[in-house]
């Protein structure tokens, strides 16, 4: 399979709509691109169209946030209105032309009835009128491509709107690694029958755990439940020395002057400080 590249795009927002709206922007350009260009005029297939990139779109990557699952719904939807139009402009190209002038006729004889009637009509504008007689034609192009579409075997209906959503696996392989230090916490317990790590609580619990009126109470029990141990704690606190996420905290720049002394070179500490599953392992 071949494999091309859309482009990088910014998007003003995160929300869905302002992405929806920079998709649908850059499937423009590149329809207009295909349609201007000497290709397009020598393919004799009629221009491209935004209903056959559509046609063509069977799903979306993006990683878990909400903005994403949103976003993949709108294009779905899309998907499925222009597979439609598609199917419409096909019936449409299918009738002979007196059979097209009565059904459009007849629908823009309601429209008239609905405004008001002729008079009501008449007082219209040009550019209003051809506004309405488009609407006639767009709903006369879904009646036929809905009709089409129900035509169509079970098989190609599938074909035509199966819509796929593709996660980002990194928070996999966040909750990969938050499990596994969970289980390694138990073997001491359960299995290995040896002291764990020792406990690296913050300074309240720690109050709280040194305190010798409140050895065996809940107070203490809780500060215990509540802090760690192990490797992932360390590294954190680490992080949180090192490589603070707020750059007026932490002693991050004596640790790389540290080691630019020592090594010559500049060493930063792992990200820690942030969610990043790779920083722990």
């Amino acid at each position: 399979p071949q494999l091309l590249f859309v482009g990088v795009e910014a998007s003003n927002d995160h929300r869905s709509e302002t992405q929806f709206d920079g998709w649908m922007k850059t499937m423009k350009s590149i329809v207009d691109v295909y349609s201007w260009s000497p290709l397009a005029q020598h393919a004799n297939e009629g221009l491209l169209a935004l209903s056959d990139i559509a046609m063509k779109v069977h799903g979306m990557s993006g990683d878990h946030a909400a903005d994403q699952k949103k976003l993949h719904s709108l294009m779905e939807k899309w998907k499925f209105y222009a597979t439609i139009s598609h199917l419409g402009n096909t019936a449409i190209q299918a009738m002979d032309d007196d059979q097209l002038s009565r059904m459009i006729q007849e629908k823009v004889l309601a429209e008239i009835h609905t405004l008001g009637g002729d008079l009501a009509w008449e007082c219209l504008s040009d550019e209003e009128k051809a506004m309405h007689q488009s609407i006639v034609v767009g709903e006369i192009n879904k009646t036929l491509g809905q009709d089409l579409f129900h035509l169509l075997p079970m098989e190609k209906q599938k074909e035509f709107t199966d819509f796929f959503t593709g996660g980002c696996c990194m928070h996999k392989d966040l909750n990969c690694v938050r499990i596994a230090a969970k289980m390694m916490e138990a073997l001491y317990d359960d299995a290995l029958e040896i002291p764990p790590p020792i406990l690296l609580p913050n300074k309240d619990n720690n109050a709280i755990i040194e305190d010798p009126d409140l050895v065996c109470s809940d107070a203490c029990q809780h500060a215990e439940q509540e802090s760690a141990h192990g490797a992932v704690k360390l590294t954190s606190l680490g992080g949180s020395i090192c490589n603070h996420k707020d750059s007026k905290k932490g002693a991050q720049d004596e640790f790389k002057y540290y080691f630019h002394s020592v090594l010559g070179y500049v060493v930063n500490y792992p990200d820690t400080s942030n969610t990043r599953y790779g920083s722990h392992c």
